[in-house]
This record gives C-alpha cells, structure tokens and sequence, in this order.
C-alpha cells in the first residue's frame, strides 16, 4: 500500500514541477503536453485519495472483523476449557480413564478447529435469507364522500370502505373468479367473465348471503395495475345502492 503512496506522490511531484517551470519559462511546454501533465496530475490526486482511503479505513474494517471473530471465538470455545478444567479436577491428578481420556481429546480437538477458524475468519455465521411472504389478494369496496352523501339522501347507509380477504382467486383470458368471506363468515362466490374476446372488463352478477334476503352484487372489473379495477352496484332486495369504486389487489 505504502507503494501506491509514493507513486503518487512521486506523479504529483513530476506534474507540478514540471508545470511550475513552464510557468516561470524556464522550460518550454507544447499544448498536447500541458494536456498531458494536466490529466497525470489528476490522476496523480485521485490515485493518492484512494490510497491513502484504503491505508486509513480498510485495517479499521478489518480490524472490526477480527474484533467480532475474537468475541465469538471466546464464547464458544469458554464451555469446552470450562469442562476440560472440571475433569482436570475430578482427576485430582490421577491417570484417567480411557472415557474421559476421549472425551479429553474431543474437546481439545473441537478447541483446535474453532481456533483455526478464528485465525482465518469464518467464525462470523453467514447471513440467513429471509424467505419472502406470499402475496395475497383482497377485495375492496370504496366510496366517495360525495357519494355517501348523496346515498344518505337516499335514506341508504353507504359505508365508505369495505375489505376482504380471498379464500380463493383464478384467472384466465376470460374469467374471474374469487370467493371471500363476509364479516358474518357467510362465503360469496364471484364469478365474472368477458362476453366478446376484446371485451376490456369482466362482468358478473353475485349472490350476497347476508340479510336481507335477495341481496345481490353486480361487478365490473378491468386489468389495472397489478390487480383489477372498476365499480359495483348492490341491490338489497328493494332498491340499488349507488355506484361504488371496486378493487382486485395484493395486499
């Protein structure tokens, strides 16, 4: 490393001299010549930065590391000497028998190996991947407040966001199909689909179990995004409620 240093320093010795005595006219300098010395004199500063980066930090780095593997090492290596130093006591200087002989040569063993991890630094354990969630889907029902507003009018109670969470979804080039569950555990099964191939929304009609009895859901649903988008309309066995925003979507 002390190398790199002194080259550098050497370049910007060279760079500068030399432009300094064509400064003073000492020396004649060409064109491609001042170009020349002043791109080695750049090169010369940036080549010295990064040396004398590396000298600063990089034995602070290495330093840590050797720091957390000397830690480790005298956590793992503290319950072998602890038992070594126990047999040596029960001895009480006798010769041992031959099962406490081999587990003396184990734990001795064992102390060697960790000792010769630590010396090449691969006490550190690797870093565990977390394994990602799996994605799932739920479906929204939004409402404006301009809308409740004119639902209240109504005499309709619009609440402004419903959620749930799919027990089931599918897709293909023509349906759509999810079920959930209502907050009463009553499951609604969903099935829309394209009437022409060029159609840009799935369309369907749903039974809703909860009361009152007769409760209907009509969906329109287009690709949006990474899920679904559109409106739908309820009828609770009297009248429609007001057009609502729907949502296909990971959560």
């Amino acid at each position: 490393m002390n190398w790199i240093i002194f080259i550098s320093i050497f370049s910007l010795i060279i760079g500068y001299g030399i432009s300094f005595l064509g400064y003073l006219e000492i020396i004649s300098i060409p064109d491609l010549a001042k170009k020349f010395i002043k791109i080695s004199n750049r090169v010369s500063i940036g080549c010295f930065v990064v040396a004398l980066a590396i000298t600063v930090f990089w034995p602070k780095t290495n330093r840590l590391k050797w720091g957390i593997s000397k830690n480790q090492l005298e956590l793992k290596i503290a319950p072998i000497e602890n038992e070594l130093r126990k047999i040596e006591k029960e001895s009480g200087g006798k010769i041992l028998p031959d099962s406490k002989l081999k587990r003396v040569e184990e734990l001795n063993s064992k102390a060697a190996e960790l000792r010769k991890n630590y010396s090449q630094g691969n006490l550190t354990p690797p870093l565990k991947s977390i394994p990602t969630k799996p994605a799932t889907w739920i479906f929204q029902i939004k409402a404006d407040p301009e809308v409740i507003i004119v639902a209240k009018g109504k005499g309709v109670n619009q609440a402004p966001l419903k959620e749930f969470n799919l027990t089931y979804f599918s897709k293909t080039d023509k349906e759509l199909r999810f079920n959930y569950k209502t907050s009463t555990g009553k499951l609604v099964d969903v099935l829309l689909d394209k009437k022409k191939p060029d159609d840009t929304h799935y369309f369907g009609m749903a039974d809703l179990p909860d009361p009152p009895k007769g409760r209907k859901m009509m969906l329109w649903l287009k690709k949006g995004g990474e899920g679904f988008e559109g409106t739908t309309l309820t009828w609770d066995g009297v009248r429609w409620y007001p057009t609502v925003s729907a949502f296909l979507k990971k959560s």
